[in-house]
């Protein structure tokens, strides 16, 4: 019954001296908060060794008993602490001499991020604006170069009947009636009636801007009217998603 007493007084002053002695006489950083989480976890990691070790050390034979195992257990528990402290006072150290520059390079990086985001954010505005510009410009020369539709020529002459008084018939001037024929250029709204159920989008360009590659259009028109899609131009890497302008004007074909 004594022996089991005795242990229980060592366990309990080793407990006390690794656990409240130690950290208070010996700071790893001027932080009394982080030294507290710093002993904590060097306490637990070097409990976790000793057991480790001690175990290894019944496997191999080298102790045996459970007072040699308690001893053992308790010498390497010392050990691990003290290494582990001292590393991680060296690691302490290390840091807080780097760590001016590491504010640096993380300063560094922050406006490096800060000048990609902007910069990528000016270069989409950039290509939206190109390409309204080049709708505004195909819309113009769509204006100034209507094509013309193919005229229908229907002649008719009238006959008034003859009178007694002159023996000419007289022709009234032919009539020119002129029909509507499908041209190749439409709306975006006929060639989205004439898609067929089984396409996936409608790909459709214009004569008028040189600079238009394609426009590829997945859905119907919103319910203001507009059409949105995906445009890719002649010079551009990437396409743009937007609206597409002058969807009323008949400019567009298939590709």
């Amino acid at each position: 019954m004594s022996h089991k007493n005795s242990k229980s007084i060592q366990a309990i002053i080793i407990t006390f001296i690794a656990g409240k002695i130690i950290p208070k006489a010996f700071d790893i950083v001027s932080n009394a908060l982080l030294d507290k989480l710093l002993w904590k976890g060097i306490l637990n990691a070097s409990f976790a060794i000793a057991t480790f070790v001690v175990g290894v050390l019944y496997t191999l034979g080298i102790i045996s008993g459970r007072v040699t195992g308690g001893k053992s257990r308790i010498v390497i528990y010392f050990i691990s602490i003290a290494l582990l402290a001292y590393a991680v006072a060296k690691v302490c150290a290390f840091v807080q001499e780097i760590l001016p520059m590491i504010k640096i390079a993380l300063f560094l990086i922050a406006i490096f991020a800060t000048i990609w985001v902007i910069g990528l954010m000016i270069r989409c505005c950039s290509r939206k604006k190109e390409l309204k510009k080049a709708q505004k410009k195909s819309a113009e020369n769509n204006c100034l170069l209507v094509p013309i539709q193919p005229k229908q020529e229907v002649f008719e002459i009238a006959i008034t009947p003859v009178s007694t008084s002159t023996f000419s018939p007289i022709a009234t001037a032919p009539d020119i009636v002129v029909t509507s024929d499908r041209t190749k250029n439409k709306t975006l709204y006929q060639l989205w009636h004439e898609k067929g159920e089984d396409e996936k989008c409608l790909t459709v360009t214009n004569d008028e801007n040189p600079d238009l590659e394609w426009i590829k259009i997945y859905k119907p028109p919103y319910r203001n009217g507009k059409f949105y899609g995906y445009i890719l131009m002649r010079n551009a890497r990437n396409t743009v998603n937007g609206e597409i302008y002058f969807a009323s004007r008949a400019i567009w074909k298939r590709c």
